[in-house]
Order: C-alpha cells, then structure tokens, then sequence
C-alpha cells in the first residue's frame, strides 16, 4: 500500500486510523477453537480504500486430527471516509465464513447461500477456462476482469438469479439500487474466489468435483420454465380465442 502524490493529508490520516482499527479487528477476532493462527500477511486495500483484506495462514485441529495448514483471507469493511467498521470476517476459498467479530454484530452474508453461490463462480470460471476464454494461470479474481465480466459469474447478470436475491435480500433500495446486503453477499463471493485462485486451486481443475447444484439455481431455472409456460399458454389461447372467432365468422357465413 503506497499513498500517491494526490493523496491530501486528511487522506493520509484516514489511511492510519483505517490501518490502525484493521489491526485491532484482526487482533480481537475470535478464529473458533479449533483454528491457530500462524502467520499473517500485510493489508492490501481497494482504490477507495473502504475494504482491506489480508491473508492468514492457520492451522486447524479438530480433537486428535493432526492439523492441517489453511490459508484464510481476513476482511475489514469501512463505512465510506470513515474509519468505522461495517463488517470483518474471515473467509476460505469455499466461502465458509469462520470466527466471529468481538467488536459488533455485522450483517453477515448468509452462510447457505455463500458457499452456493462460490460454488457455481468455480464453475463458471473453470467453463471459461476450458472453452480458452480464461488462462489457467491467473493470479487473482481481479485478473479474470482483463479477459471477462467477472462480476457476472455466479450468475448475478442473470436477471431471475439477481431478481431472486434481490427480493431475499429486502428489495431495491430508495434509489433503486441493490439492497447492501446483496452486495456484501457479492463480495464475499468474490473474496472466497480469490483466496481459491490465490492458492492454485484453478490449476488444479481435473482435481475439482461440482457440488450439488444450488437451490436458488433451480428456483431460477423454475421461474424460466414459468414464464416460458406462461408465453406458451398465452399463445395457445390466443390461438384458440382466434380459431374460435374464425369459426364464428364461418357459422355466421353458413346462416
């Protein structure tokens, strides 16, 4: 993290403060009993400085299990030119969220639909991946950008998929725009997905199995048949409705 020649003093410190509560976020949480922390990398943050994320290397021990070594990412979110705290939470590449924040409650991604929906993003990108369109060798989620849209993997461009959890989510805001816990949904998706490119897990595709597909999904594959049902039905009575009035008109004819 480096500061540019444009950065106003007031920005400088907004960084500091931001740097010093991610650090007491990070020192405070609470990984859950069976999760040691190892090591931690440094914070990176986004252009506006409103999300800072760091890897952690752990290992989990579960009863007798020899541990295993994990490597999670820990997220700071920050209400915008402030340094108050929306959220923090620690994320796999699955999408699990782990440990819980000491400092406040957050409005946490539901942790059902999460992992679907990094589900289905794994998918979709190993899809692209296959037909050419994505290298195999991309470092991070926001190298996928360079070569597609990657915010709509997930299938959150789909209309019926992002209408559904739009609605789940409490509707369109005042402005119309995506309620916020659909996008800290989006997000944490994201966030798992880059942990998982990050660890080489695209690399190792042939190695990947499929869960199940996610119940959301097919309430969207649902909702097309619906429509589709609708439009059929729609042009079977409007057909009838026509063929009824031709034969009418012929009965009319023929008095």
């Amino acid at each position: 993290m480096r500061a540019t020649s444009g950065t106003t003093d007031k920005q400088r410190q907004r960084i500091a403060d931001r740097n010093r509560v991610a650090d007491e976020q990070f020192q405070s949480y609470d990984f859950g009993a069976f999760i040691e922390v190892e090591d931690a990398s440094g914070w990176e943050h986004t252009e506006s400085g409103n999300e800072w994320v760091r890897p952690v290397y752990c290992r989990t021990d579960e009863g007798d299990d020899i541990g295993s070594s994990t490597r999670l990412v820990f997220v700071v979110r920050f209400a915008p030119k402030s340094a108050t705290v929306v959220e923090a939470y620690a994320i796999d590449h699955s999408g699990c969220i782990l440990g819980t924040d000491s400092h406040s409650e957050p409005i946490k991604p539901e942790l059902k639909m999460l992992p679907d929906s990094v589900a289905r993003m794994k998918l979709e990108i190993i899809e692209d991946v296959k037909a050419g369109l994505v290298p195999i060798n991309v470092t991070s989620f926001s190298e996928v950008h360079d070569f597609r849209d990657a915010n709509c993997y997930g299938g959150f461009c789909d209309d019926l998929v992002s209408d559904f959890f739009i609605e789940h989510f409490g509707g369109r805001d005042s402005d119309q725009g995506m309620p916020q816990a659909f996008i800290d949904h989006i997000n944490a998706a994201q966030d798992a997905i880059d942990v998982w490119i990050k660890d080489g897990c695209l690399e190792k595709t042939d190695d990947f199995i499929a869960g199940d597909t996610t119940w959301y999904v097919l309430y969207a594959d649902l909702l097309r048949k619906h429509k589709q049902l609708v439009r059929l039905t729609e042009v079977i009575l409007s057909k009838a409705i026509h063929d009824t009035h031709e034969d009418s008109v012929k009965l009319h004819a023929l008095r």
